[in-house]
């Protein structure tokens, strides 16, 4: 603990809709994040709001037509810097698991923002080493289920662990 569940997601455009970008380089335009801490108790979350049984819900979202066409990347990344230590995580002793499904997507985005902008090298490195993959568990095959049909991706194996209706 803690545990940071963690999720980029990204848009990229011919010619680039932001300041500072290439064309077709993916950009990191929101995050959604949810810091579990030792004592978790599941009974006690609210779920509608996103807090309470020592699980929190953090998000970013950028937005390039409002924010006048600016790069998300630099404002995103001190974001989450800001909000890990809002949470008290000791990122800088690699004091967390940053939990991710497909690590080489994280990973590369970690990578790319690190060389990208100097300023946040350092945290981007550190977030890197601090990644782990759940993916690992079904595409390493130490959980299978026939009804994976030798699929991994999380559209496939969250539904068929879950079997929840609602889903």
């Amino acid at each position: 603990y803690p545990l940071v569940f963690f999720d980029f997601e990204t848009f990229m455009y011919p010619v680039p809709l932001v300041e500072n970008a290439r064309p077709w380089e993916q950009i990191c335009c929101q995050y959604s994040m949810h810091v579990v801490h030792e004592g978790y108790d599941l009974d006690s979350h609210d779920f509608d709001k996103g807090v309470g049984g020592k699980i929190t819900h953090y998000e970013f979202i950028g937005n390039p037509r409002r924010d006048k066409y600016k790069n998300p990347e630099p404002e995103l990344l001190k974001t989450l810097k800001e909000q890990l230590e809002k949470e008290n995580i000791d990122y800088k002793n690699r004091k967390l698991k940053l939990v991710v499904y497909n690590q080489s997507f994280e990973k590369t985005q970690f990578k790319r923002m690190a060389e990208k902008y100097p300023e946040y090298a350092n945290f981007c490195y550190l977030m890197d080493d601090c990644i782990v993959d759940l993916m690992r568990v079904f595409s390493e095959g130490n959980w299978y289920q026939k009804c994976f049909n030798g699929r991994y991706s999380l559209k496939v194996t969250q539904p068929n662990l879950i079997k929840d209706e609602k889903v």
